[in-house]
């Protein structure tokens, strides 16, 4: 990943290929010393885990795609879980007919790349579990 500072809190990030998204982010946040922080940006990709939460199950239902995808539009944000930083994104993906679909994304590896913009912020923004949804929500 590489970042570069385009003010004190605005970062361009740009993923290289064969990279994991979650990873890069979480190596570049790491660097930079930032807990808290909201992301855009554009790409594609080869590899990807996606998928819907289900209020029936409480839990995700995930689909892997192996098929070169572009990123039409991937958002996100990096928080606190359990005192270790946490990627919570979603991701619209389209094929090569042009059909898209998106939802929660749980891996991507890059290919060509990824770019995105990233506002951080050094305030510490925490997940809490909840006991309905049974998922850590921002508390």
């Amino acid at each position: 990943m590489i970042a570069k500072r385009l003010n004190k809190d605005i970062y361009l990030l740009k993923a290289e290929p064969n990279e994991e998204i979650f990873q890069s982010i979480l190596n570049f946040a790491k660097k930079y010393k930032i807990n808290f922080g909201f992301f855009f940006g554009i790409g594609a990709g080869n590899y990807f885990e996606i998928g819907r939460y289900s209020e029936k199950t409480r839990d995700y239902d995930w689909k892997k795609i192996k098929n070169q995808m572009e990123i039409t539009s991937i958002i996100g944000n990096l928080t606190i879980k359990e005192n270790k930083l946490y990627l919570h994104i979603h991701a619209s993906l389209s094929d090569k007919k042009l059909k898209s679909f998106g939802g929660h994304l749980k891996s991507a590896i890059i290919f060509p790349t990824c770019e995105l913009l990233f506002f951080a912020s050094n305030k510490k923004i925490k997940r809490k579990f909840n006991e309905l949804t049974r998922l850590y929500l921002i508390s």
